[in-house]
């Protein structure tokens, strides 16, 4: 449909849902329908040498970086099937890890290299601020014992290292278990 000068043209898509266990698998690849090849392992009919005939074709289909993607989305397709077995999920793994060195692709996406130096980062955060906490807990049990029963919750929901450090040497030099209270947001005694 062309649209009048001046009008944007209205795109209407009418989209179905499809179920992929009850698709069957032989039916995509006697088609030669590679596009879904990565769909196959959690389709009816599945078989291992059916699974391991699609890789063989995706291979020589896409290009280096297309398969590594393709891939990446068969393997997690097969781990989440339902229509293979756990041992047909262990030998189509083992073929992907013996024949195909999946393990390149991601250890060579730079996508995947950011998620990692991401999660890392945050790992790294997430342990400063649980040894920053375990901190403030260590000057109360020395300082004010009786208090840290009631500070631990209060402690555990601070995630901030520099407010964690700051409440550690505030505890330290705190002059009472009042002042040491006001400081954690808790009722006097």
């Amino acid at each position: 449909m062309k649209a009048k000068q001046g009008q944007q043209p209205h795109l209407i898509g009418h989209y179905a849902t499809i179920y992929l266990p009850e698709l069957d698998a032989r039916l995509f690849v006697e088609q030669d329908k590679v596009f879904m090849y990565s769909m196959l392992p959690t389709m009816a009919n599945a078989s291992v040498p059916l699974l391991k005939q699609a890789l063989v074709a995706m291979k020589q289909h896409y290009s280096t970086r297309e398969f590594g993607a393709r891939l990446v989305r068969f393997q997690l397709m097969a781990k989440r099937s339902i229509t293979l077995s756990d041992p047909e999920k262990e030998e189509i793994m083992e073929e992907l890890k013996a024949h195909y060195n999946y393990d390149w692709f991601i250890d060579e996406n730079p996508d995947v290299q950011e998620r990692m130096k991401h999660s890392e980062k945050e790992g790294e955060k997430k342990g400063e601020v649980k040894g920053l906490q375990g901190m403030v807990l260590e000057a109360l049990k020395e300082s004010y014992p009786e208090v840290l029963p009631l500070a631990r919750e209060q402690v555990e929901k601070i995630q901030n290292a520099t407010r964690l450090r700051k409440l550690t040497i505030q505890i330290l030099k705190a002059p009472n278990q009042t002042a040491v209270l006001k400081l954690l947001h808790l009722p006097a005694a």
